[in-house]
Order: structure tokens, then C-alpha cells, then sequence
């Protein structure tokens, strides 16, 4: 019988842990427990959204596209009442990364320039570093912030320019718009 107190007491403890830590201790969301059914529900129609994506994106040769995009759902289904998550900002975020990559790529895979970023690994990076760096800008200036387009602008730059993959990148996002749009009274903030 004593045995039983104490396991008891241990797992009053460990509740009481658990629930009574400070908000920086605290492993499971609150909002989770209040409603578990939300969290679950965003996380499978966010898979599907990522599926619909990947259909387009060839994830093993296009990664970093595939990463911005992936950045791009999560913030869809986790924050949809975020600014980052607006159609403007998704779709105008995507379309100007999608352009300062397309010149940048056009730039650095020149034959000129291509052969004399070939022997300076460093001067590349510092040219990527720089479409991140005019990406950010044009997306304040127009008002059309969203991160995860970062890796949709190094996806550009770090490959030969090709159309095809402006097409494919413009209908994945503007999929990912639509998904949304359908889906917005079902969306809730888990954050």
C-alpha cells in the first residue's frame, strides 16, 4: 500500500509539473489541450497542401524551392490571420522572388561572369547573399513580405535560368492561394 502513495504522489508531481510550470517550461500549447481537434485537423489539410505543392516542385532537384514553399504552408495552417499568410503577401512575395532570382540567375550564369565566380566560392556566396538582400527590399517597398520566399530566391539564383520552373514555382503558389481561400473558415491560429 505505501508503494501506491508514492507512485501516486510522483504523478501528482509530475501533473503538476507538467500544467504549473512557468510558460517557458511548458511543453504542450495550452490552446492544444483546450482544443487538440484544431491542431490535428490544420496538420492533415496542411499535408495535403504540401502534397498539392510537391506535385509541382520536384523536391530532390528544386530543395530550396521546395523548403521556401514548405515555410510558405506552414505559416499558411499555423498563423492564417498573419500578414506573411495574406494572398498578397504569398503570391507577391513568391512573384518577386521569383523575378530578382531570375535575373540574378540570368547574371551569374552569364559565360563572363560564370567563369570568374568559378574560381571564388566566396564571391558567389556574397551574390546570393545579395538577392536575398534585394528581395527584402523590393518586398518592403511593396509592402508583399513572406520570408519563406528566401528559399524560393536562392532556388532561382543557384540554377540556369529555365521558364518552365517560373511557371511551375507561380502555379504551386498560386494553388497554395486557392487552398486558403477555400479553407479559410476551417483555419485558426495555433499560435
Amino acid at each position: 500500500m505505501p508503494s501506491d502513495n508514492r507512485e501516486f504522489s510522483l504523478l501528482r508531481r509530475v501533473w503538476n509539473f507538467i500544467h504549473k510550470s512557468p510558460p517557458s517550461l511548458v511543453l504542450i500549447d495550452p490552446q492544444c489541450r483546450r482544443q487538440p481537434r484544431h491542431y490535428f485537423v490544420q496538420g492533415g489539410l496542411a499535408t495535403i497542401g504540401m502534397f498539392a505543392v510537391l506535385l509541382f516542385v520536384d523536391s530532390f532537384s528544386d530543395a530550396a524551392v521546395a523548403a521556401g514553399l514548405g515555410a510558405s504552408v506552414f505559416i499558411i495552417f499555423v498563423h492564417p490571420t498573419s500578414k506573411s499568410a495574406a494572398p498578397r503577401a504569398l503570391l507577391g512575395g513568391h512573384f518577386l522572388a521569383l523575378l530578382v532570382g531570375s535575373v540574378f540567375s540570368l547574371v551569374l550564369f552569364a559565360p563572363l561572369v560564370s567563369s570568374i565566380l568559378e574560381g571564388v566560392g566566396a564571391l558567389r556566396d556574397l551574390a546570393l547573399a545579395a538577392s536575398v538582400g534585394a528581395m527584402i527590399v523590393l518586398m518592403a517597398i511593396t509592402d508583399t513580405e513572406h520570408p519563406p520566399a528566401a528559399g524560393t530566391v536562392l532556388g532561382m539564383s543557384t540554377r540556369v535560368f529555365d521558364p518552365s520552373i517560373f511557371a511551375i514555382i507561380i502555379g504551386a503558389v498560386i494553388v497554395l492561394a486557392v487552398i486558403k481561400r477555400v479553407l479559410r473558415r476551417y483555419l485558426r491560429d495555433l499560435i
